[in-house]
């Protein structure tokens, strides 16, 4: 669905995703990527941040929204789920 290229976010969001019940720490850095991982790899598909960073991510990729507004939603949306990585 999300097929199209996207620019490199100036920051990358790190997200801790359990694959085959081991945990892997993902780097996410373009809109693309965090719609995929969005659609396929998230541990929880609801939650009001979840649907506003799928929303975001798929205006960012058409181009009627702005790739650092979807940035922030894919983080907001990663600290609800609680998957977020912090980087001290």
């Amino acid at each position: 669905m999300f097929e199209q290229k996207s620019q490199k976010w100036q920051k990358a969001v790190l997200v801790e995703i359990e694959f085959e019940e081991e945990l892997a720490v993902l780097q996410i850095d373009n809109t693309n990527e965090a719609a995929n991982c969005l659609m396929e790899l998230w541990p929880t598909l609801d939650g009001p941040a979840f649907h506003r960073a799928l929303m975001m991510c798929a205006s960012a990729l058409e181009g009627s929204a702005d790739v650092r507004g979807a940035r922030e939603a894919f983080r907001a949306a990663a600290e609800e789920a609680n998957i977020l990585v912090s980087i001290h």
